[in-house]
């Protein structure tokens, strides 16, 4: 007879990843392991650390023996957060290097601008003590020039506390400008170095003035011990102002650097980066003498782009026209190079590197994203850079 036993059921069987507990311990320490590799390359790339300057290490005034340095202003790029390190880092990651210094700015103390403060700000400590990489601080100490000669107290007693600030920084140096682009600045009336050339319409006052205040802050940091500041002039390059450059020297044995601002605003073939960059290069060469020796000095462009130009093939070229030239070494003494990646000051989105201009409106915060500008910009970075361009 058959038997009438109820049939068994099998046992459960364990899933499997129970059985093998080390196998699935090892493919998940594998995960874990390329996940992490996969965030460190999303957030560093393409930024690597520049390798070590080796024979090429600065000299006393922060002259690269190997190649020019490479920095920028940076603001208001839509694709990144809005504090600074965070748009100088993204640049950064746009081009695929570290570059070399981060500029910023301080205006006069009742300017009612953002920026009204003293040097040194959070991020410009930051990036100071980053390694491979200097700050280039450009700073209005008073709200005209002859309130900054030495004879205000309340206005020395901030020169020294921004002295106090730059020297704690120390060894650390930073290239220091006190008061930019000062040409636009003279006051109708104060110097006949202009007749007939163009309208004076600032309200700082004489170039006199101007000289006097450069010569007590220098006075004041150097009564305070602060030796980690290299001096720059920075003159502003747009050819009206030509004859403001010689009369406003401060002096060759206070000057370290000669920079200067020049810009590609014109939406047509007529604006290159030789008659815009170029022409202020032989400005200088022409008005050097041994009373204002500018020969003496390295030279840099503490500003340059593209800004309000609404042509993009234009945008595009002008970078390639400054690699050409960089290549070529056609302006040899151009030691450093400075993006201005900002839509402050009503630059508008035409400034970025990665953006042109609004075409109605080219001075607004708007535009069209434009990734061959940004290819074209990194050829030039990346010449600066001593490195390869694709």
């Amino acid at each position: 007879m058959k038997s009438t036993l109820p049939l068994q059921e099998a046992p459960p069987q364990s899933p499997w990843f129970r059985k093998q507990p080390a196998l699935i311990g090892v493919c998940l320490a594998v995960i874990a392991a390329v996940a992490t590799l996969l965030l460190i390359w999303i957030f560093n790339r393409p930024n690597p650390t520049r390798a070590s300057m080796g024979s090429c290490r600065p000299s006393a005034t922060l002259v690269n023996p190997c190649r020019p340095w490479l920095g920028a202003a940076v603001h208001g790029n839509p694709s990144a957060a809005s504090d600074p390190i965070s748009q100088f880092d993204y640049l950064e990651r746009l081009i695929g290097y570290h570059m070399d210094i981060y500029r910023d700015y301080h205006s006069p103390p009742d300017s009612g601008n953002s920026n009204a403060d003293l040097p040194l700000n959070a991020t410009e400590i930051h990036f100071a003590e980053r390694a491979d990489t200097y700050i280039d601080v450009n700073w209005k100490p008073a709200d005209t020039w002859a309130q900054a000669d030495g004879s205000d107290p309340a206005i020395n007693a901030k020169i020294a506390k921004a002295a106090d600030s730059i020297k704690r920084v120390a060894p650390h140096k930073i290239f220091l400008t006190v008061w930019w682009e000062p040409q636009q600045d003279v006051s109708p009336g104060t110097t006949t170095a202009c007749s007939g050339q163009t309208r004076l319409k600032g309200a700082a006052g004489s170039p006199a003035q101007y000289i006097a205040m450069w010569q007590n802050v220098e006075n004041i940091f150097r009564a305070q011990g602060v030796s980690n500041v290299v001096w720059v002039m920075n003159y502003q390059g747009a050819p009206n102002y030509y004859c403001l450059i010689t009369p406003l020297w401060p002096g060759n044995n206070l000057i370290d650097w000669v920079i200067y601002d020049s810009y590609d605003h014109d939406d047509t073939a007529g604006t290159t980066w030789d008659n815009t960059v170029g022409r202020v290069y032989s400005q200088l060469t022409q008005d050097s003498s041994p009373s204002v020796n500018f020969d003496s000095k390295p030279w840099g462009l503490g500003e340059f782009g593209t800004c309000k130009n609404k042509n993009p093939a234009n945008t595009q070229q002008y970078f390639l026209d400054g690699q050409s030239a960089l290549t070529a070494n056609k302006y040899p003494k151009l030691k450093m190079y400075i993006v201005y990646a900002n839509t402050g000051n009503n630059s508008g989105y035409g400034c970025l590197t990665n953006y042109d201009a609004n075409p109605t409106a080219p001075g607004s915060n708007s535009g069209a994203y434009d990734s061959t500008k940004q290819t074209d910009f990194n050829r030039l970075a990346r010449s600066i850079l001593g490195q390869q361009t694709p």
